[in-house]
């Protein structure tokens, strides 16, 4: 059977608001899809026992991109150009990434997803990345190739892609600063922000900066996603064994 992976969703506002809309961009479930996995949307749930229920239900989890979560979340002040993200979102994103990295359930991380990890194990971000960088390189098309990125050797990443330098597209304000519990980087670009992080141990945990999804026609880009498959079909493998 195919790896289910939940995919946690954005929201979008309508009027009247009890009308509101739950939406995802359709490029990550065809990640998912083209890997190999069964991919399923994470509706919004305000508790830990709705939440742990939509983790027994999948074998993996993408975490996608969206607008920016409350610098209160790691002790700063919010920038002029934070924009914050739904409440009911972030509550249920917060909440999501912990118990699953709890539970050792293989993560994707990708760009607002990558910056969502490294929060939830203490981490903390650039709130705005020109201010560091002065360019806007990493503000560009999704659809363009806009920077390059060193990946470092050894990491888990290396190992997927096979190769130290790949070219990827970007569209971020804010990225990794202070490295959470139990991450490390995997990739960086040449004005220094951090483009990839991943778990220490043996627990599935890679994020990138970019956007893969994308850029699936990439081989490099597409292998992100399989890697996360494989990672998911052993873990549904390993809770089978000991119940699920």
């Amino acid at each position: 059977m195919k790896p289910i992976i939940g995919l946690n969703c954005d929201i979008e506002l309508c009027e009247p608001r009890d009308r509101n809309k739950i939406k995802l961009w359709r490029d990550y479930v065809c990640g998912v899809e083209m890997a190999g996995g069964a991919p399923v949307l994470l509706p919004f749930a305000k508790n830990r026992a709705l939440i742990d229920r939509q983790l027994d239900c999948v074998d993996g989890v993408v975490l996608t991109g969206g607008d920016d979560y409350s610098p209160a979340h790691y002790r700063a002040r919010k920038h002029p150009h934070t924009t914050l993200i739904h409440a009911d979102r972030e509550r249920h994103d917060l909440l999501l990434a912990k118990r699953a990295i709890q539970r050792k359930i293989p993560i994707f991380g990708i760009c607002g997803g990558q910056q969502l990890v490294n929060i939830v194990l203490g981490g903390t971000l650039i709130q705005h990345v020109p201010d560091v960088v002065g360019t806007k390189v990493h503000a560009g098309d999704l659809a363009k190739i806009a920077h390059t990125v060193e990946i470092w050797p050894g990491t888990r990443l290396a190992h997927i892609v096979r190769k130290f330098q790949i070219n990827v597209n970007s569209s971020h304000h804010q990225s990794v600063d202070i490295i959470g519990r139990g991450l490390r980087a995997s990739a960086i670009s040449s004005d220094g922000i951090i483009e990839g992080i991943e778990s220490e141990g043996d627990t599935f945990i890679l994020c990138v900066q970019w956007h893969p999804e994308r850029m699936l026609n990439d081989k490099r880009q597409a292998a992100l996603f399989k890697a996360l498959i494989d990672a998911a079909d052993n873990f549904s493998k390993r809770r089978k064994g000991r119940g699920r």
